[in-house]
């Protein structure tokens, strides 16, 4: 199992059971680029969680690779193939260890931050984030740039 995959059931298998015929790709997506910017902002580590290099599409931060990495997982059961629908990781004893401390803290720390909200409330939620305020559509998102950016502004 890649690393990717890794954090894709960590985050399923760590999402209340009442609310996971929400983990659509997109909400799920998201999730992975919430985990990525937390894990930045809240560590000494340039590195984001997933490796994955972000790009701004027309609806926020998005790449294939969450939805690529779970369709092709044997171990994620899909409800809806063409929204890609995720309710349950059917590999449960998994240990997720390549998942640090520091990595599984931001991904249950956005889940906690965003079980609750509605879809649309979820997309402001994206949208308000530091790296999607500051950035063009079309564009590839450095997520230690953005870091960097915003604690300079914050020390002025």
């Amino acid at each position: 199992m890649n690393k990717l995959q890794e954090i894709i059931h960590f985050i399923i298998s760590n999402y209340p059971t009442e609310h996971r015929y929400e983990l659509s790709n997109a909400r799920l997506t998201k999730i992975v680029y919430l985990s990525d910017w937390r894990h930045v902002l809240m560590t000494d580590t340039a590195n984001s969680i997933s490796g994955i290099k972000w790009y701004f599409h027309n609806y926020g931060p998005y790449v294939d690779d969450v939805r690529d990495n779970a369709v092709d997982d044997f171990f994620v059961k899909k409800t809806n193939a063409s929204c890609l629908y995720i309710t349950d990781v059917k590999n449960t004893d998994y240990k997720y260890g390549q998942l640090k401390e520091s990595e599984r803290s931001a991904i249950l720390k956005v889940i906690e931050l965003t079980k609750k909200l509605t879809f649309s409330q979820f997309i402001d939620f994206v949208y308000s984030t530091y790296p999607i305020k500051t950035s063009s559509r079309y564009t590839y998102l450095d997520l230690q740039q953005k870091k960097e950016e915003r604690l300079a502004i914050l020390s002025h």
